[in-house]
């Protein structure tokens, strides 16, 4: 395993054109928050399209954080963006970390509905 990250690949990483890929509907729970930052960890009860259970959601500006109640049950639809990353870094990061993954991911909260499960 080399000692540091290639500067290269930090770059393209960071660099990526994320788009639209599609839009969800899931159920799960948030687990932390961070109100400043507008993100929220959620644990999903299905995978999501990179085969997590856990993923931070950027909250949009007219979400209130604080409907977000941590533990409880909801139903979640988010927007998922997706960029494609390089066969080189695709191949470096198989051959030089055993990490499989060709694409990245960011996921943007739309809603959340908290569920009835009485």
């Amino acid at each position: 395993m080399p000692e540091s990250f290639p500067k290269w690949i930090a770059e393209e990483i960071s660099g990526a054109k994320l788009e639209f890929d599609k839009k969800l509907g899931l159920s799960g729970y948030p687990l932390d928050l961070n109100e400043k930052e507008r993100k929220v960890d959620v644990q999903f009860h299905d995978k999501l399209p990179d085969g997590r259970y856990i993923a931070t959601l950027d909250l949009p500006k007219e979400f209130s954080p604080s409907s977000l109640k941590l533990g409880e049950g909801f139903f979640f639809e988010l927007n998922v963006f997706k960029a494609d990353l390089s066969e080189k870094v695709v191949d470096y990061l198989d051959k030089q970390y055993s990490v499989k993954m060709s694409n990245i991911f960011r996921f943007e909260l739309l809603s959340a509905e908290i569920m009835d499960v009485t």
